[in-house]
């Protein structure tokens, strides 16, 4: 059975962007015809930017205080679904990115994968409640940690949610996964609540929140959050030398509201 896209229904991206060091800038692309935001990718030639803001027709997608690395959104990410926008917009309304500068000025872009929808399936964005829950950054988008020491990755909740998967990543090229061997996850805390199924000595190697892990549904954090929740991830550096570590967690439907 064949199936037809329809005209202006493939892909929504923008001009490509230059984004200085430490500059924010905005990319933003128009609709032409209405569409469901589908998985959204990031380009660029850096691996050291980060997203700070995403908006839907003006409205804020983010759930936490923190900004996401671009790799989080990177196109050999094993994060496909999760990182669905899974929100319908009008014809004429824009899908932004507010892209931040890491130590060098590069280019970038986004692509959004986009269903053609009818008109009556449109639903404002003040309207369709928890989908708005998109994804959650961690403060200050990477952290430094030095060889053999531990840092803590913070978040505050903007929204109640449920958070979904989680992902890790250095400031270097993410489709390599062995960037994160020998660093380890000792605990992830909501509101001071460990989620982590074993004891106080147990750590999870972060390979297995890796962009590329493949662990799929086993990586689903699935618990709710409430608004001003914190969330917390501590991380042990054991590899001989710094690293510049950063990561999200993709949100969930909060099939509560």
């Amino acid at each position: 059975m064949a199936v037809f896209r329809n005209a202006q229904g493939y892909m929504l991206s923008p001009a490509p962007v230059n984004v200085g060091i430490g500059a924010t800038v905005t990319a933003a692309s128009t609709t032409q015809v209405p569409v469901l935001l589908e998985d959204l990718i990031v380009a660029s030639s850096a691996f050291d930017g980060t997203v700070s803001q995403i908006r839907v027709a003006g409205q804020s997608i983010f759930a936490s205080s923190g900004t996401v690395p671009t790799n989080v959104f990177s196109a050999v990410a094993q994060t496909e679904g999760y990182r669905s926008i899974s929100i319908p917009i009008n014809q004429q309304h824009q899908l932004s990115v507010d892209f931040v500068g890491g130590a060098a000025a590069a280019n970038y872009s986004f692509a959004c994968g986009t269903t053609p929808i009818p008109q009556d399936a449109v639903v404002p964005t003040d309207m369709i409640g928890s989908a708005l829950s998109y994804v959650a950054g961690f403060d200050g988008g990477f952290t430094n940690i030095a060889a053999g020491a531990t840092a803590t990755l913070t978040m505050t909740i903007l929204r109640p949610v449920v958070l979904g998967r989680l992902v890790l990543c250095l400031d270097t090229d993410p489709d390599s996964i062995n960037g994160l061997a020998d660093v380890n996850i000792n605990s992830i805390l909501v509101n001071n609540i460990e989620l982590k199924s074993g004891d106080a000595a147990s750590s999870i190697p972060a390979q297995v929140a890796a962009v590329k892990s493949t662990l799929d549904q086993d990586l689903l954090l699935a618990y709710p959050a409430e608004l001003n929740s914190t969330v917390s991830v501590q991380i042990t550096n054991n590899t001989a030398g710094p690293i510049n570590i950063g990561g999200a967690i993709f949100c969930m439907p909060d099939l509560r509201s």
